[in-house]
């Protein structure tokens, strides 16, 4: 049984997007600290490609895999929410609308990170209610 959108059957897909996110998984353990709770993390990027070579629903799953572990990191789960839907909205437009990484990225941090996170605070489920 091959996925709708590519040759590659779903199996392999499956592996790779989660082999993709142990690996951002392990790559989000390394953060930089640039300063009081502010990290930068690297293991989103993996699941990013994952999306555009295999379509959104794949990096979904790698990307919440991967962004497991910033809830030990951080101590709320806003990680999760934001990278899983990054993969997908990155996946989805750089397919539906044939948008390149960095402009769907750019263009998911612009317009749907900002819905997400009042969503967090709004709900309170953002510790400290300001982000």
């Amino acid at each position: 049984m091959t996925d709708a959108s590519s040759s590659r059957p779903r199996s392999t897909a499956l592996l790779i997007a989660l082999a993709a996110g142990g690996l951002g998984f392990l790559l989000n353990g390394l953060p930089v600290a640039l300063g009081n709770d502010l990290h930068l993390i690297f293991g989103g990027t993996l699941p990013l490609v994952i999306a555009v070579a295999f379509g959104p629903v794949w990096g979904l799953v790698a990307g919440t895999l991967a962004a497991l572990k910033t809830l030990a990191l951080w101590q709320h789960g806003l990680g999760i929410a934001v990278f899983a839907a990054e993969a997908f909205a990155v996946g989805w437009l750089a397919r539906r609308w044939r948008m390149t990484l960095p402009f769907a990225d750019a263009l998911f941090w612009a317009a749907v990170f900002p819905a997400i996170q009042f969503s967090f605070v709004k709900m309170a489920l953002y510790p400290d209610n300001f982000g």
